[in-house]
């Protein structure tokens, strides 16, 4: 809090500049942490910092120095909020996340989470771009009975440099928003999605796939079908779990040139394929059967041999 509140008044007093997050291959504008194109059950809780491991049980920052010492190490990092934008998203969509120099390594350029929630906070919210804040659903802030704890919810919030309850979305608002939304962004960026990696290959076999299955998955740790919403949203996994097809309920159509979503027009991915793993291999969807409802989710497989980190709430789920 000390850090957003020095910021804050170094921004009103002229003295920091916050860069606009500046424009997507798409047209439109890159997303920030508090985009409901981006955000997910439990937006703005993840750091940016990636790690080295070895075989050897050796972990250390990830630094030039570092990568040299431990020659073959894996790299570590959450995949998800602040990570997913600035590591995933922001490369496939042709944007560049707010960098400073890291003092632990010679001074290259790495994104932040407090960077990236003052850019959010500066340049999210407007008509049409509404800013999502921490809603009282969030599973993370409810209490032990798993009802909403107001108190829960403006203490995280205090710590990402958020305003305090009433402001933002009500808990039907978030969800719908989010599907609205992230819904139709994902399928007009399905071009530049499609060829890029998520985050959690062992969880789903691309970036648009990933993405599909996040959204899927939030719409039911948010129990947003209690509000009389529908999932937008509904996958399609192979014989490993890995998802490999999305579908949407509200169609939309792609903005950059591209194949498009294998399975448009479909508005039901069939639930599971029965065809085996090739079909992550090529980054194509299986041929399935059988059929998903578009309600709440269920937890995906979990991968297996990947150093994707997951967060656990009320399910078991990646991202």
């Amino acid at each position: 809090m000390a850090f957003f509140q020095a910021a804050n008044a170094a921004i009103r007093a002229g003295r920091l500049r916050v860069p606009r997050p500046g424009t997507a291959t798409d047209g439109k504008q890159c997303l920030t942490t508090r985009s409901f194109a981006a955000i997910d059950q439990d937006q703005s809780d993840n750091v940016t910092t990636e790690y080295l491991a070895n075989g050897n049980g050796q972990i250390a920052q990830d630094t030039a120095a570092n990568r040299q010492a431990l020659g073959g190490a894996a790299t570590l990092f959450n995949g998800s909020d602040n990570g997913l934008i600035d590591l995933f998203i922001d490369p496939a969509l042709g944007c560049t996340p707010w960098q400073v120099p890291n003092l632990a390594d010679g001074g290259a350029l790495t994104p932040a989470l407090p960077l990236d929630e003052l850019q959010a906070a500066r340049y999210t919210g407007s008509p049409g771009n509404p800013a999502a804040l921490v809603p009282l659903n969030d599973p993370m802030t409810l209490d032990g009975n798993g009802q909403p704890s107001t108190d829960k919810t403006n203490t995280y919030r205090s710590l990402m440099d958020m305003p305090p309850l009433p402001a933002g979305q009500s808990p039907a608002t978030y969800c719908s928003d989010m599907e609205r939304i992230q819904g139709k962004r994902i399928q007009q960026d399905v071009n530049l999605l499609l060829q890029n990696p998520g985050p959690a290959p062992g969880a789903a076999n691309s970036l648009f796939t990933f993405l599909a299955m996040r959204l899927q998955q939030s719409f039911g740790n948010l129990n947003c079908g209690s509000f009389g919403l529908q999932n937008d949203v509904s996958v399609t996994t192979d014989a490993n779990g890995v998802v490999v097809a999305a579908c949407f309920l509200n169609q939309a159509a792609p903005i950059t040139a591209g194949a498009g979503n294998p399975m448009a027009g479909t508005t039901n991915c069939p639930a599971t394929t029965t065809a085996g793993p090739s079909a992550g291999a090529s980054g194509q969807p299986g041929n399935g059967s059988g059929t998903q409802s578009p309600g709440p989710a269920a937890p995906s497989a979990t991968p297996s041999g990947s150093p994707y980190h997951h967060r656990y709430s009320r399910h078991h789920h990646w991202w």
